[in-house]
């Protein structure tokens, strides 16, 4: 069934975006949690998660899409779902569709410029974050 048949509509009407301008990769790596000390919001949809940015160690932010962007990878395009940043480093991060991010199986960004600009379109596509 292709994505087009399984979307909802979200505050857009169920309008979706595909990112085919950056291919994220296919990684394996394992992720820190713990409980972060209070919930800090960064922007309107970006929100404390309890992942840990495997580089730098600090907690990052995430931010609940939907299957309302879809992203280029190596697997072809595929829903980003949940995002979780490290804006420190510059870096993305999203589980492969149907696994966890702790599983540690995963596709990143890692450009610069390319997280920022996903960073734009994962606000606007962005669900709000719980209250």
């Amino acid at each position: 069934m292709d994505y087009f048949n399984r979307r909802a509509l979200n505050e857009y009407g169920g309008k979706t975006k595909e990112v085919r301008e950056y291919e994220w990769t296919h990684e394996h790596g394992s992720f820190e949690q713990d409980v972060p000390e209070k919930i800090v919001r960064s922007g309107a949809k970006f929100y404390t998660s309890s992942y840990k940015c495997p580089k730098c160690k600090k907690f990052m932010y995430k931010a609940n899409v939907g299957e309302f962007v879809w992203i280029k990878t190596p697997d072809g395009m595929k829903p980003l779902k949940s995002t979780f940043g490290c804006f420190e480093c510059c870096m993305l991060f999203s589980a492969i569709p149907g696994k966890m991010l702790s599983e540690g199986d995963y596709y990143t960004l890692k450009d610069k410029r390319d997280v920022m600009f996903m960073t734009t379109i994962i606000s606007d596509y962005a669900l709000y974050p719980p209250q």
